[in-house]
């Protein structure tokens, strides 16, 4: 597969990259997106989960090195289930599992299972590991332990008080002592690492595994450095010149076991990455070319587009995105409306489905701030779902819509719609809305989708340095 230089490209693309890999999958996964740099180098350039230490290392991938490398010189997609099946791979390598291991072993907000059981041990500790953490605490965290009550306080401000100490102290020195230890029963596992006499990022994977055992009601268990499913996608783009090639790779990698044999990533996860994948590498390829005609594998899975401007190609991720939301979660129609610079009206940018005819009406189709239930999720910046005509028009305050004419006087039984937003705007941008004719529920996966793809609209419409 030919393989495209594609030197580190925009804040704005890397912005789309960041806020698509931060919303595209569930929480527990960890994923990562490489391009590719000058020399044909693979490096990476966003990443969440466990992947996030790697940003920070700026790491990198030689054609064909590792299952990364490997999609990037093939340009295929991988998608296993069960570590077995990716150590035998022929790509498959775990290069950088040592860097993502200080990740793992770092305690997190969601690690802490049991908030009020932790708080009783460490407020008044009486058996010698939580006396010792407590001697380790910050005097600002002893107060915060202090005043905390499990039924009426904010737990938020002590999960962050403890993980922020807890990881201060696991990573400053052994917590092992002999006699601190002495009531705790120990896991195979922690007896081994306890008998490496383990340095540097094995010395943190001690300490962890060593809170583990002592708090084993109160704090998950971390999980192996390797993954237990993997997804990885070849972002590929076509060239003026017509030559089609990746320009980047696209994974996703999660470290847990799937219930009994359903694997983590499903063929449903595997389309919805490709879509995903399809519509960065339109971003990204488009970023890269701009004002000059560039021809980019679109979201449609389709033919190629040609793009001949930044707001041709703008345009296009926008229309290529409501099509492609409205074929994925089944939906009879999707819009998006960006708003004015002074947040005084929002106008339609993209419709898909029924209301694709709002295209082509003049005067443009616009919400004034606060009108009707688009300017209204807008002036709230609250997304809305309704599941019945009446309470969406409850919610815009008229007993029709304001564009029904407009597009054969369909009116929805279900609706939801979300502001835009981007970071240091105190007010949204725009808002996505989606339709269907007949009653129905909206998913936690089809939310997800939906923000995901409102985080793509918002990175691509606000292309500010």
């Amino acid at each position: 597969m030919k393989v495209f230089n594609f030197p580190i490209a925009s804040s704005a693309a890397m912005t789309v990259l960041a806020f698509a890999l931060a919303s595209c999958a569930d929480p527990r996964p960890s994923g990562a997106d490489y391009l590719v740099d000058v020399g044909g180098v693979l490096r990476i350039a966003a990443a969440f989960g466990y992947h996030k230490p790697l940003e920070a290392a700026n790491v990198t991938y030689q054609k064909g090195e590792g299952m990364t490398g490997w999609i990037l010189e093939k340009g295929d997609l991988v998608m296993a289930d069960s570590l077995e099946v990716l150590q035998a791979h022929p790509g498959w390598k775990g290069k950088f599992n040592q860097l993502q291991a200080r990740a793992t072993s770092m305690i997190r907000a969601g690690d802490i299972i049991n908030l009020p059981l932790l708080a009783a041990k460490l407020k008044e500790p009486t058996d010698p590991v939580s006396i010792y953490l407590h001697a380790q605490f910050s005097n600002a965290t002893r107060e915060v332990l202090a005043r905390y009550r499990a039924s009426d306080s904010d737990p938020k401000l002590l999960q962050t008080a403890l993980v922020e100490d807890i990881n201060r102290v696991v990573c400053a020195q052994s917590i092992y002592d002999l006699q601190r230890f002495a009531g705790v029963v120990l896991r195979t596992e922690t007896e081994r690492a306890l008998s490496q006499n383990p340095q540097g990022d094995s010395l943190l994977r001690l300490n962890r595994l060593l809170l583990e055992d002592a708090y084993p009601l109160e704090l998950s268990r971390s999980h192996n450095q390797e993954p237990n499913a993997f997804l990885g996608i070849p972002l590929k783009a076509v060239d003026p010149a017509g030559r089609t090639g990746v320009i980047g790779v696209l994974k996703f990698e999660d470290r847990r076991t799937g219930l009994e044999d359903t694997p983590t990533f499903t063929h449903e996860d595997e389309e919805l990455g490709q879509r995903v994948a399809n519509i960065l590498a339109t971003v990204l390829a488009c970023s890269r070319f701009q004002q000059r005609q560039v021809v980019g594998l679109g979201a449609q899975l389709g033919s190629p587009m040609n793009l001949v401007s930044e707001n041709r190609w703008q345009q296009t991720v926008m229309n290529d995105i409501v099509e492609t939301i409205t074929r994925v979660l089944k939906v009879d129609a999707a819009s998006i409306y960006l708003a004015e610079e002074n947040r005084e009206r929002l106008f339609i940018q993209a419709a898909g489905g029924y209301q694709r005819a709002l295209m082509g009406a003049d005067p443009k189709p616009s919400y004034y701030w606060g009108e009707g239930v688009t300017g209204r999720i807008a002036d709230t910046n609250k997304e809305f779902c309704a599941m019945s005509l009446e309470e969406l028009r409850m919610l815009g305050g008229a007993i029709r819509g304001k564009f029904d004419a407009f597009q054969m006087n369909m009116q929805p039984c279900a609706f939801y719609g979300l502001p835009l937003n981007v970071s240091g705007e105190a007010k949204p941008i725009g808002v996505l809305k989606v339709e269907c004719l007949q009653s129905r529920q909206f998913t936690r996966k089809d939310v997800l989708f939906m923000r995901m793809m409102g985080n793509i609209i918002s990175a691509t419409a606000w292309d500010r340095p």
